[in-house]
This record gives C-alpha cells, structure tokens and sequence, in this order.
C-alpha cells in the first residue's frame, strides 16, 4: 500500500510525458511493473487511473485505452505464468505486452472511426 500514490503519481506524469514530450507507451509500462512488483493487489486501480488521465490529456476515447490496457494486462499475465520468471523474459514479455497494447489501441480506434 505505501507505494500506492508512488504509482499513481508516476502514472499520471507518464501519461502527460507520453502525449506531450516522448512517443513512447511509458504509462503502461508503469502498471505492468506494478504487476511485476505486486501482483494483482490494486492493479485495477492503477490500471483505471492510467486509462483516465491517458484518456483526457489525449482526447481518446477512455473505454478504449482501458479495453487495450486489460488486454495488454491479461496477455502479460497469461505468458508470465506459463514462462520461466527471470529478468531477460520479463523484460521481453514486457516489450510484448507494450506492442501489444499499441496494437490493440490502433485497431481499436480504426474499428471506432468505421
């Protein structure tokens, strides 16, 4: 619980860094090594936090960033426990889950304009 507002603070200046300055998905790397540290414990929270301020400094739909981030979650979570736990993995299931967030966001807005 004490690395709670940690996070949430780090969540919320990654989402204004990720639109504004870098290019880069940082915020969902955030919630992903919250999952890494913690587990599932306030990770919905986190993860809702991440959404909503992604989605009101980005002018995206909210409902979108979070369907992405919950799969993005569920996929890292899924390979994270059927591989090894060490810290090359981790960090390339890492990279996956990233990739896999953008791409479930880009075809999530594309499916949303039709």
């Amino acid at each position: 619980m004490k690395n709670l507002p940690l996070f949430i603070i780090a969540v919320i200046v990654a989402c204004f860094l990720q639109v504004s300055i870098v290019a880069l998905p940082i915020g969902i790397i955030i919630v992903l090594a919250w999952f890494i540290w913690n587990k599932t414990e306030h990770l919905v929270l986190v993860a809702t936090v991440f959404s909503l301020i992604l989605g009101i400094v980005s002018d995206l739909p909210i409902f979108l960033i979070l369907l992405s981030t919950t799969a993005s979650i569920g996929i890292f979570a899924i390979l994270k426990s059927a591989l090894p736990s060490r810290l090359l993995v981790n960090v390339f299931l890492l990279v996956v889950a990233v990739a896999s967030w953008e791409a479930l966001l880009v075809a999530s807005l594309h499916l949303a304009s039709l």
